[in-house]
This record gives C-alpha cells, sequence and structure tokens, in this order.
C-alpha cells in the first residue's frame, strides 16, 4: 500500500507494513473482530448489508451519548 496523508492522519509511519484490513479498521473505528466480520471472504452482499446496518446503528448511538 502507498503511504499517503491519510494513512498518516490514522497513525501509521512510513516504516508501518500497512494492510489493506488494518488501514480498513482504523479508518472506519472499528474492532478487530468487527474487520474480521467484514472482511471474511465468503461474505455475501446481505451480510455486508447487515453489517453496515449494525455500524451505523452503533455510531448514531454512540453520538447521542
Amino acid at each position: 500500500m502507498v503511504f499517503n496523508e491519510a494513512a498518516r492522519k490514522l497513525g501509521f509511519t512510513e516504516r508501518d507494513s500497512i494492510n489493506i484490513s488494518e488501514f480498513a479498521r482504523r479508518a472506519l473505528g472499528i474492532d478487530s473482530h468487527a474487520a474480521d466480520e467484514l472482511f471474511e471472504a465468503t461474505n455475501t452482499l446481505a451480510d455486508l448489508e447487515r453489517f453496515v446496518q449494525a455500524l451505523t446503528v452503533d455510531s448514531a448511538s454512540r453520538r447521542r451519548q
């Protein structure tokens, strides 16, 4: 992955080996378990839609607190 400003903002340095899963986990603010679910190779579109729905609800709940 090319090191860029987005990677820098997420706390990566030029010395880090950045994989897309870790980059997305930090960018989306999700934990390792959620990232594993999101990037599961056998996910269907319906699985991804459920995941996005759950993430959206969780995010909205945190903003209200």
